[in-house]
């Protein structure tokens, strides 16, 4: 999915939430901004918001030596989620279907998602969602792919959101599933890296692999993703950035797990704001 109009203010609005994040004094927030806005200005738009974003960051690294500006708050979604995660493994316990509990739960996690203008609360938001049915809901078409699958590879979004991944994941491995689990090669707003993977104990039940969007030269190139995802039996793609960047691929192998948190993707896959998405990349019109 390539960038539409939509995106434009809300990649303008990250680039003035990184400037108050990392500076105080109003003149270097300015200039800072002026810097991003000429990056929108010049970058061929032909890319995802995610691409693009993730080569904004890779400039302000080398060019301010701005390198994980959402750091200290990822490490607390982390320790916050963390504090929940036996009471939220309870769900599981108690109920007739655990896989679509853990479904919805990781789901709910993915409103933990500092990259929209949306407000969130944690808590309320997983109770609504597991009180509720997917908007879109490929659930049956999953399982019965599960059924017959060895190797299932799940791309992770944010931080905080990754502890609810791993119950997902804890059931997968379960199920007799080898899993695979990817993250960023390079910070990006509050999306999870190889730190907060290892910080929530997710390397202990997956293979931690990488996805380098912006060419910083870590982990599987995006130009290489395609081919690196023919080796799996399921790709579980979590949040509206992976969208972006994998719903124009042409493996019906992928499953999008996430909210519908603005306008652009709302208006894309014909789903309101806040609803909870389970849909098969087959559904997808694809040219």
């Amino acid at each position: 999915m390539k960038i539409l109009p939509g995106c434009i203010p809300c990649i303008s609005k990250q680039i003035m939430k990184i400037a108050r994040l990392v500076y105080d004094d109003i003149n270097l927030q300015m200039n800072l901004m002026r810097f991003g806005v000429n990056f929108l200005g010049s970058i061929d738009w032909n890319k995802s918001a995610l691409e693009i974003v993730s080569l904004l960051y890779k400039e302000l690294h080398e060019k301010f030596g701005i390198y994980d500006p959402y750091k200290d708050i990822k490490v607390k979604s982390n320790e916050t989620m963390l504090s929940l995660i036996d009471s939220l493994r309870g769900y599981l316990k108690r109920a007739d279907d655990p896989l679509r509990v853990a479904l919805k739960l990781s789901v709910a996690g993915n409103i933990i998602d500092y990259g929209t203008e949306r407000t969130f609360d944690a808590i309320k938001t997983i109770e609504r969602v597991l009180n509720t049915d997917f908007y879109i809901d490929d659930y049956e078409i999953l399982r019965e792919k599960l059924n017959r699958s060895k190797k299932i590879l799940m791309i992770g979004d944010n931080a905080g959101e990754i502890v609810l991944d791993k119950i997902l994941v804890e059931l997968l491995r379960r199920m007799g599933l080898e899993v695979y689990y990817m993250v960023r090669a390079h910070p990006v707003i509050n999306d999870a890296t190889m730190e907060d993977a290892i910080q929530i104990g997710m390397d202990k039940l997956a293979k931690i692999v990488e996805l380098d969007i912006s060419g910083v030269g870590r982990g599987i190139r995006y130009t290489e993703i395609e081919d690196y995802m023919k080796s799996f039996d399921i790709i579980l793609s979590k949040g509206q950035g992976n969208f972006e960047l994998f719903s124009d691929l042409k493996n019906e192998n992928i499953f999008f797990l996430l909210m519908v948190k603005c306008d652009v993707i709302s208006y894309y896959i014909n789903a309101p704001i806040g609803s909870s998405i389970l849909m098969s990349i087959i559904r997808i019109k694809q040219d």
